[in-house]
């Protein structure tokens, strides 16, 4: 007898996993990229290293969405940094109204060589110079492109 309640559990116990791993799960839609307002770039020296940071501030689609870790990369004189939202799920329900963000995401500087960059953040763009005495936006000289 304890043999075949022993089986009858094991055999319910393995049911209930093949049913809890066949419910479909509600997948996500894809990553979007925000609505950006403003972009500014600001540099300084902080603890005798020079840092460049993007401040951007722009718009989140609604509620129960989700601002996602930004994604950078480099062309030539060229910075990108991607700014994405996650919406929600089907069945989640949030704000329709548009949720404004703020951020400062840290510029990845290093190892660049001295000279005028753009940098680009979700269609938004602005200068950064880097020279010999160190990095400031290229506004504050006067160069551009």
């Amino acid at each position: 007898m304890t043999l075949s309640r022993s089986l009858f559990a094991t055999a319910i116990g393995l049911l209930s996993l093949v049913w809890t791993s066949c419910q479909s799960v509600p997948k996500l839609p894809p990553p979007v990229p925000v609505k950006i307002e403003g972009l500014s770039v600001v540099s300084g020296v902080f603890q005798g290293r020079i840092e460049a940071y993007a401040d951007v501030t722009g718009y989140l689609s609604n509620g129960a969405s989700q601002l996602l870790e930004p994604r950078q990369w480099r062309e030539g004189y060229r910075l990108y940094i991607e700014l994405t939202e996650q919406p929600p799920g089907d069945g989640v329900v949030g704000t329709t109204a548009l949720v404004p963000f703020q951020r400062r995401i840290p510029i990845e500087i290093g190892g660049l060589a001295p000279g005028v960059y753009l940098i680009h953040v979700n269609g938004k763009e602005e200068h950064l110079e880097i020279d010999g005495a160190g990095l400031r936006p290229a506004a504050d000289r006067g160069q551009f492109l």
